[in-house]
C-alpha cells in the first residue's frame, strides 16, 4: 500500500466520521429543541414571532429526519454497489437490475448532492446512482434540489451558502453523471 492510498484511506475515514457526527448532532439538537420551538409557537402572541417559530419548527423537523434520511441514502448506495460486485460478470451484456432496468458498463449513472444546514453546522452528501433515463432520477433531482434550497442556507457562514450552490447548479445540470466503465478507469489510474 503507498503512502498516497494511506493518506487516501484515512481522509476517507475522517470524512466519513465527520460526516456522520456532523448528521448526529443536528439529529440530536433538533430533537433537543423542538419542544421549545412548539412552546413558542403555543405561546407566541404576534404573528411575527408565530411565523419565525413556525418556520424554526419546520427547519426543526426536517433536522429530526436528516439521521433516518442519510442513513437510508447510505444504506441504498451501499446495497447498490453490492448488487454491482455480484453482478460485474454480466454487466458487459447487460444485468437486470431488481427495479427492472438492465445496467451494463456504458450505461449512465448519475448522483445528486443534498446540503442541509442547521445554524453552527452544514452538510452534504450524494445520493445513491440512479439510472440516468429512469423516472426515479427525475424525482431524486427535484427533491434533492428542493430539500437543498429549502434546507441549504441555514449555516452561519460561507459554507452553507457555497455548498447549498454547487449542489443546485450541480443537481439542475446533471452534472455529477458517470459510466461504470469511466469509475473504473479512475480507481484503476489512482
Amino acid at each position: 500500500m503507498t503512502t498516497l492510498t494511506t493518506l487516501e484511506n484515512i481522509y476517507g475515514t475522517y470524512k466519513q466520521v465527520k460526516f456522520w457526527i456532523i448528521v448526529i448532532a443536528i439529529a440530536a439538537g433538533s430533537g433537543v429543541t423542538f419542544p421549545l420551538l412548539w412552546i413558542d409557537i403555543t405561546s407566541a402572541t404576534t404573528p411575527g414571532q408565530t411565523l419565525l417559530s413556525a418556520l424554526l419548527i419546520i427547519i426543526a423537523t426536517f433536522g429530526l429526519c436528516l439521521l433516518p434520511f442519510a442513513s437510508w441514502q447510505h444504506i441504498s448506495r451501499k446495497r447498490f454497489f453490492a448488487w454491482l460486485n455480484n453482478q460485474r460478470l454480466n454487466l458487459e451484456k447487460g444485468a437486470t437490475h431488481p427495479d427492472g432496468y438492465t445496467i451494463t458498463y456504458d450505461t449512465q449513472l448519475l448522483r445528486y448532492q443534498c446540503v442541509f444546514s442547521a445554524i453552527f453546522a452544514t452538510v452534504s452528501f450524494a445520493s445513491r446512482p440512479y439510472v440516468l433515463q429512469q423516472r426515479s432520477a427525475g424525482a431524486a433531482q427535484a427533491s434533492f434540489t428542493i430539500f437543498s434550497l429549502l434546507f441549504g442556507w441555514w449555516f452561519l457562514g460561507p459554507e452553507g451558502a457555497a455548498e447549498t450552490i454547487k449542489a443546485i447548479v450541480g443537481n439542475m445540470r446533471s452534472s455529477q453523471n458517470f459510466t461504470l466503465r469511466q469509475l473504473l478507469s479512475k480507481q484503476g489510474n489512482a
